[in-house]
C-alpha cells in the first residue's frame, strides 16, 4: 500500500514539475521538484526503494515531456540508489552534510542525463552551458531536500534534525517558565 501512496506523490511531483518549475528558475535552472522528492525519500528509506521510486519518476518523466524512453529513468534510478547509499552511511541530521549529498546526487543525475543525450542519443549539447546549468540546478535541488528533509525527519525518527534547536517565541513554553522563574525570584 506504501508504493501506491510514493506513486501518487510522484505523479503529484511530476504535475508540480510540469506546471510550477519554469516560475521557480534562478539564474535560468528550475528545481527538479521530482528529484528533490526521490532523493528524500531515498534518504529516508535506503537505496533499495530510492532506486525504484528513481526509476519511476525518470518512467514518469519521460513519458509526460515526451522525452528519449529511458533516460531519465536510469538517471533517475542511479540517484536515488547512491542517495540510498549514502543516507545509510552519513549523518544526515546535518543540513550541511544533506544538502551536499543531494547537491551531489543532483550532480550525478544532471550528468547522466547529459552524457546520455550527448553520447547515446548524439544530440549537440554545448557542455559549458550544460554544466553550468546543471551546478545551478543541483545547488537549488540540494536545498530543497535539506529543507524537505526536515519534516520527515521531525516526524519520522529525530525530533530536532538540523542541528536546530527548539523555536522559542515569546509565548512559546520555555518563555512562560523563564517569566515563572523570574516572577519567583523577585518574590524571594
Amino acid at each position: 500500500m506504501r508504493w501506491v501512496w510514493v506513486l501518487v506523490a510522484l505523479v503529484l511531483l511530476v504535475a508540480m514539475q510540469q506546471a510550477w518549475a519554469a516560475r521557480l528558475a534562478i539564474g535560468g535552472a528550475p528545481p527538479d521538484l521530482v528529484l528533490a522528492g526521490v532523493l528524500i525519500w531515498a534518504f529516508w528509506q535506503g537505496p533499495l526503494p530510492g532506486l525504484l521510486a528513481g526509476v519511476a519518476s525518470g518512467i514518469l518523466l519521460d513519458a509526460a515531456a515526451g522525452a528519449h524512453p529511458g533516460l531519465f529513468a536510469l538517471a533517475g534510478g542511479l540517484a536515488g540508489w547512491v542517495s540510498g547509499e549514502v543516507g545509510l552511511r552519513l549523518d544526515l541530521d546535518n543540513g550541511g552534510m544533506r544538502w551536499l549529498a543531494a547537491f551531489l546526487a543532483a550532480v550525478l543525475y544532471g550528468l547522466v542525463v547529459v552524457a546520455g543525450a550527448r553520447w547515446l542519443l548524439g544530440l549537440a549539447v554545448d557542455l559549458r552551458a550544460v554544466g553550468r546549468h546543471v551546478l545551478l540546478s543541483a545547488g537549488y535541488d540540494g536545498l530543497l531536500v535539506a529543507v524537505g528533509y526536515w519534516p520527515v525527519a521531525r516526524l519520522t525518527h529525530n525530533p530536532l534534525p538540523l542541528g536546530t534547536k527548539p523555536l522559542t517565541l515569546p509565548w512559546g513554553a520555555l518563555s512562560r517558565r523563564r517569566r515563572r522563574g523570574r516572577a519567583e525570584a523577585a518574590r524571594r
